[in-house]
């Protein structure tokens, strides 16, 4: 064993550079992505409802981070922007999970009733 490290010292061949893995390109989240991950996060959005009792649409801005993480969530300007009832929704909405995606944002109506 010390022979070895000692051939290697000695001009033994320099080990080779690794290569560097490009970053994957991943896909963009499709409609029924969107949809199956939104509609998962409803029961929860009812439970929002059910402890506040204020009804309408929560019309919320989702940010999804590349690789499907959750990046914010926020309710937008409206009846339930800065309230109790918006910042149950947001966190609602929050527990979303999508597949491995690039980033994207867009908005989603939640019904409170």
């Amino acid at each position: 064993m010390l022979d070895q490290v000692n051939t290697n010292r000695r001009g033994g061949e320099e080990p080779k550079p690794k290569k560097v893995a490009t970053a994957a390109v991943l896909p963009s989240l499709s409609q029924s992505d969107i949809v199956s991950a939104m509609k998962a996060v409803q029961p929860r959005v009812k439970e929002c409802f059910n402890q506040y009792k204020v009804a309408g649409i929560a019309n919320v801005s989702i940010s999804v981070a590349k690789g499907g993480r959750i990046a914010s969530a926020t309710v937008t300007p409206g009846k339930f922007a800065g309230t109790p009832s918006g910042a149950c929704v947001e966190a609602a909405a929050k527990t979303a999970k999508f597949p491995p995606c690039e980033a994207m944002s867009f908005p989603w109506p939640f019904q409170l009733h």
